[in-house]
């Protein structure tokens, strides 16, 4: 579930990413206005950092890996595992919708 969940938001990411570097061909704004393009290049930070680079580690790699290498058939946990899964998908569509919806400035450091 892991590894899907953020392979999708990777996906996201870099459709963001084609539709940033799409809008920087011309000097002229193609299809974004500069406040969408702030968002979208912020969306697409966000997304790649918080919610793939960080979670895939742990959350993919610590599924897959771990339980093989200690020769479990399973995690020790599953209803904790699975309760923190639930609280990443939480997490990820409350940052997505703070970004949308402008509840945060854009921007690396999310303030002005």
């Amino acid at each position: 579930m892991y590894l899907g969940s953020t392979l999708g938001a990777f996906l996201v990411a870099g459709l963001l990413a084609l539709a940033v570097r799409t809008e920087l061909l011309t000097p002229e704004p193609l299809f974004m206005s500069s406040d969408t393009y702030n968002r979208a290049f912020t969306l697409h930070g966000a997304i790649m950092v918080f919610l793939f680079i960080i979670p895939s580690v742990p959350g993919a790699l610590g599924n897959f890996v771990l339980p093989v290498m200690l020769g479990a058939k399973d995690v020790a946990f599953p209803r904790l595992n699975l309760t923190s899964y639930y609280l990443w998908i939480i997490g990820a569509v409350t940052a997505v919708c703070a970004i949308l919806v402008g509840g945060l400035d854009t921007g690396w450091t999310f303030y002005t």
